[in-house]
């Protein structure tokens, strides 16, 4: 119980900082997503940023305190887990709460400067045959593998490892326990892949001044986007399949593959993060860049700014684009009044149902 107490408390410490963070990711340019005019940013707005950080770390300290402590003297780590989340979702309410106070006070652009991006793009035009084919090999080989070694895997099988690769929780074998992780690797992959073709359709505004050399920053912000989304698929590939093969090692004929599998997990796991690490890099580079070349203009029409709902949430019916910018700062965001939302819904329900079946079946 101790590993995965100590795993969710990091984890914890990894939200935590990133929730410290949200507020002045675009620093004066948007805090809590809304341009505020320089006396709001020096007064109301750094009073909230500290009000704020008090509370959001107080939230996570005495939930998870709370949790681990439960977890430890009932025996159970559901009490840590549950902690985790409870803190999570008490962090969004917190930063909603905060966005809707200061989204009143936020500066408003001019409808007239601004011009629309007419750039037509294809998923072709984004994507790299080599890493297609590597992402469909690694999430068909798991099928074939385990499918090749399911009779010999013994009555009661690992479903779950240590950091070591020693399987640590176990159950009876059957098709859902043994294809459960390759299962879950193919449905991620086939959300990632409708979310890489919406986000090259995506929108931006443009003002009218400087218009080529801004669109090329803009153009290359999309690239590097779609480079993470490629950056993360295949190393996902990667990781889900390496431990979908975990299960192999539970046959005494395979047994000895252990270590290589481990291994490969450990370099899945830098491979992800530190190449994302490494293009997030880029993409506040290359933000930081046009910022240089605008300042701190409002690019967006009026008509799109009556679409942000305390700037929370997009909604524009008469919006054709499903795929549109965020507020000052960086990425994108779906515009929830474009009716493909509810494919998007669908798979954030399946993804919880998956969970909630594989937490009770296995």
């Amino acid at each position: 119980m101790l590993p995965i107490v100590i795993s969710t408390l990091l984890i914890s410490l990894l939200l935590l900082a990133i929730f410290l963070w949200m507020p002045v990711m675009g620093r004066t340019k948007a805090l809590f997503g809304a341009r505020l005019t320089d006396e709001d940013y020096a007064g109301i707005g750094r009073a909230s940023v500290r009000r704020y950080r008090y509370s959001v770390v107080a939230i996570f300290a005495g939930v998870n305190i709370a949790g681990s402590m439960l977890a430890f003297w009932r025996s159970n780590v559901i009490f840590v887990v549950g902690a985790y989340l409870l803190s999570v979702f008490a962090a969004v309410l917190l930063f909603s709460s905060y966005v809707r106070q200061l989204w009143p006070l936020r500066v408003h652009g001019t409808g007239s400067r601004f011009a629309s991006s007419l750039t037509t793009r294809r998923l072709s035009d984004f994507t790299v045959p080599a890493l297609e084919v590597a992402i469909v090999v690694l999430t068909v080989a798991p099928f074939v593998a385990l499918a090749f070694v399911y009779p010999s895997l013994p009555a009661r099988i690992p479903v779950h490892w240590n950091g070591f690769g020693q399987p640590d929780r176990w159950t009876n074998k059957s098709f859902l326990a043994v294809f459960f992780l390759p299962l879950m690797a193919a449905y991620v992959q086939a959300w990632l892949i409708v979310l890489k073709r919406d986000l090259v359709q995506a929108k931006f505004t443009i003002p009218a001044e400087q218009a080529e050399t801004y669109l090329k920053f803009k153009e290359q912000g999309l690239n590097l986007n779609l480079r993470v989304m490629d950056w993360a698929r295949g190393s996902v590939a990667y990781l889900l399949a390496a431990v979908s093969l975990l299960m192999l090692a539970s046959s005494d004929q395979y047994r000895s593959l252990l270590p290589v599998i481990s291994l490969s997990i450990w370099c899945a796991v830098a491979m992800l993060l530190g190449g994302l690490g490494f293009l997030l890099y880029k993409m506040v580079k290359s933000t930081k860049e046009l910022e240089r070349l605008t300042g701190n203009a409002v690019v967006q029409r009026e008509a799109e700014a009556e679409g942000w709902k305390s700037g929370l949430y997009y909604y524009n019916p008469d919006d054709p684009a499903l795929m549109v910018e965020k507020l000052p700062g960086m990425g994108y965001t779906v515009n929830f009044g474009n009716k493909r939302v509810y494919l998007y819904v669908a798979f954030f329900l399946g993804t919880i149902a998956l969970s909630i079946l594989a937490i009770v079946m296995l």
